[in-house]
């Protein structure tokens, strides 16, 4: 009866230790998928910034300013 509780005791100690590791696993994971969006949003923003620049440069050039 000792064996069986000892089995029964491992095995929870066993699935406490899976549950860890997918917990450490699924945090891993998270991490990069929040990385990733970062850098998403990163290349949109200077997309923008890039093309409103862009114009700006355009609208200046094209416009003879007095000196």
């Amino acid at each position: 009866m000792a064996e069986t509780k000892k089995k029964a005791k491992l095995s929870i100690e066993e699935k406490i230790a899976r549950r860890e590791e997918m917990a450490q696993k699924n945090s891993n994971e998270l991490k990069l998928l929040k990385r990733k969006l970062s850098e998403q949003k990163r290349k949109e923003r200077d997309k923008r910034i890039y093309e409103k620049g862009a114009v700006f440069e355009r609208i200046i050039k094209e416009r003879q300013w007095p000196i």
